[in-house]
């Protein structure tokens, strides 16, 4: 990779600062201390993400890298809740910021963050993770080792992002693939953790029809304002109550 592709892997946040005593503010301070601001525009792409943990910190997690050459993306959800989970997703952060970096492909990072986590032996400290790359070729390479299937929503089709394996962090020997895409100008990948697909009102959840719908009606609208209206249609769903599980959502919108 080039100089800008040696730049440390940045995690992007939109969380609400949120009040907690003490050390507990401490540590929502120092992971916020990590995350530049949630919105993005390079020279072909724009993002915009958006992460509310339940607990003043959480396992949530995405990250972006532009190189001027490639856009790389990550999202990820760590097993659990609260300090245990936001510590491992630190530790996934900073393992996958040195495989990025080497340039290998898709599939080939996820296995080697597997075999990393499975080697620590963090018994129950599995992660979901997509990751992907979009290039100035029109070309979108990713692998989906266990999380929420991403859209990719072209001016005329939305299509779900499955191919991957396993969660790391499970089995060290785990097989994981990786998918290359052809994508256009004005395609836009929409990517979110379960706690926003799994919201909860009244025994029913939000689920991936009420995102389709949403994203579908509004594909024509900037990534900050899909990821505003999926916000406040969970926020609506759930008649504002009581939030049960981390919440992240990363759009991606390709200009190229």
């Amino acid at each position: 990779m080039d100089t800008h592709e040696s730049q440390r892997f940045e995690t992007l946040s939109a969380a609400t600062p949120v009040a907690a005593p003490g050390r507990q503010r401490e540590a929502v301070e120092t992971q916020r201390s990590f995350m530049p601001p949630a919105m993005h525009v390079g020279a072909f792409v724009s993002a915009a993400a958006a992460t509310r943990p339940c607990h003043p910190i959480g396992g949530d997690f995405f990250d972006y890298l532009d190189t001027g050459r490639k856009f790389h993306v990550l999202i990820g959800d760590v097993c659990g809740k609260g300090t245990p989970a936001a510590l491992q997703a630190a530790l996934v952060q900073g393992i996958l910021a040195a495989d990025v970096k080497s340039g290998t492909g898709a599939a080939q990072v996820v296995a080697r963050l597997n075999r990393t986590l499975c080697g620590r032996r963090l018994a129950g400290r599995f992660v979901t993770l997509f990751y992907g790359v979009m290039t100035r070729d029109h070309r979108f390479t990713y692998c989906n080792a266990g999380h929420c299937r991403p859209m990719l929503v072209a001016q005329s089709s939305v299509r779900r992002l499955s191919v991957g394996g396993l969660p790391p962090g499970l089995f060290g020997d785990a097989r994981y693939d990786e998918e290359s895409l052809s994508i256009e100008a004005g395609d836009t990948l929409v990517m979110f953790s379960d706690g926003i697909s799994e919201a909860a009102s009244r025994n029913r959840e939000f689920g991936d029809t009420r995102i389709h719908q949403i994203v579908s009606e509004h594909r024509g609208v900037t990534p900050s304002a899909i990821l505003d209206r999926l916000m406040s249609g969970v926020r609506e769903f759930t008649n504002n109550g009581r939030q049960r599980d981390d919440m992240t959502i990363f759009v991606v919108r390709y200009l190229a």
